[in-house]
Order: C-alpha cells, then structure tokens, then sequence
C-alpha cells in the first residue's frame, strides 16, 4: 500500500478537490491522496489498484461534489472517495 499525495495546485474547480498535508514536506497543498495497492518484490513496485481520497472534512474541501443519482457508480465513487484510507484498503482488497 502506498499513499502519496497529488497535487493539483492550478484547479479550482474539480469535484471533491480539498486541501490535503504532505508529510514530507510538511505543507498544506490543493489536491487529493493517491492510495495504491501494489506488489512490491522489494525493488520494484508494480500498482493493482487505486483511489483518489479526497477530505472527510467538509471545511476542508474546496469544492463539493454534485448532486448525483445515488445508483450509478460515479456516486459510489464520490462516497468512498470522502471515507478514510482503512476502509477504503478493505474495500481495495475486497476486489
């Protein structure tokens, strides 16, 4: 598993973009978290699956998602994409 932020520091008006903290470079940025389950063979690391994570917080969100059909996939997306990385690791797993 890997969690690296993803900057998107030129964007104002993408959906479910929020402030997120880099703890490498101990700032604030706009953007979203990259969770990745991947194989790892101790040199390599080749990714299985992904999700952008967004804020849980609404006050740190910058721009909320649209109202959506609660059916379709993009809604689904958009509600694990505001739940924290554990819950979204079983879901990644779960696949």
């Amino acid at each position: 598993m890997d969690d690296t932020p993803f900057e998107r520091n030129r964007s104002k008006k993408v959906e479910l973009l929020s402030k997120v903290y880099d703890h490498s470079k101990h700032i604030y940025m706009s953007g979203f978290r990259l969770l990745t389950l991947g194989w790892s063979d101790g040199n390599t690391f080749m990714p299985v699956d992904f999700h952008l994570l967004s804020s849980g917080c609404k006050k740190n969100r910058i721009q909320e998602a649209r109202e959506m059909d609660k059916r379709t996939c993009g809604y689904r997306q958009r509600e694990l994409a505001q739940t924290k990385a554990p819950i979204v690791l079983i879901d990644l797993f779960g696949k």
